[in-house]
């Protein structure tokens, strides 16, 4: 297979770290995984809650681009921002 695709392609290695968008995604399935099992606890338990798996994810979301594109600082800016926004 390397004499067919060339040395270039038979070398290369996979990437280490995850994607920007990988990370995100990842961030996203978590708090839309921890905000549906708030809901579920407070049914149970017969309480209101105002959990929104939606408004979790999108906060997630910016909270990791944030992360990535400026540090941490922004990044807690833009989750505290979008989550807000959200309610």
């Amino acid at each position: 297979i390397a004499f067919e695709q060339g040395d270039d392609v038979a070398n290369a290695q996979e990437r280490r770290s995850p994607s920007l968008w990988e990370r995100a995604g990842k961030a996203a399935m978590g708090a839309v995984a921890s905000s549906a099992g708030s809901i579920v606890a407070a049914k149970i338990t017969g309480r209101k809650t105002r959990a929104s798996p939606m408004a979790s994810a999108a906060a997630a979301i910016a909270g990791t681009l944030g992360t990535a594109l400026g540090g941490a600082t922004v990044g807690r800016f833009a989750r505290s921002i979008l989550g807000n926004l959200m309610r």
